[in-house]
């Protein structure tokens, strides 16, 4: 079992678990090769306001993980459909983390698109 820091609150996690933030629109999955050997990070729902930071913290802290960002720009397009706009412009979610890793020097931050009610989408990762 290990830890790591959410906040105010330490979330515990077992390699290959889900682990669920302090919302439900964000959640990240550690993916394990081998016995206790985190290989990779995957946050869904990356393009979120709880996703984005979550996913920059923990590209910042485990440099030597890669941390893929997967979303579907579900919220966008149904925000779109009904002619609703953010009060500031967001850039897409690829150019963003372009900028992050060039900012904060990371290599390791990853954009995939891909819809993540799909099981074949998400297991061929």
């Amino acid at each position: 079992m290990n830890s790591f820091p959410l906040g105010i609150k330490q979330y515990e996690y077992t390699e290959g678990d889900a682990v669920f933030g302090p919302s439900t629109a964000a959640s990240c999955v550690f993916r394990s090769m081998g016995v206790g050997i985190m290989s990779d990070i995957i946050i869904f729902g990356g393009d979120g306001y709880i996703g984005w930071p979550l996913a920059l913290e923990l590209a910042s802290r485990h440099r030597d993980k890669d941390v893929i960002i997967a979303d579907n720009y579900l919220t966008r397009r149904n925000a779109a459909k009904i002619g609703g706009a953010p009060f500031l412009p967001i850039a897409s979610l690829a150019d963003r983390v372009q900028a992050a890793c060039e900012v904060l020097d990371l290599d390791n931050l990853k954009f995939q698109e891909i819809d993540a009610s799909d099981p074949d989408a998400v297991t061929d990762f």
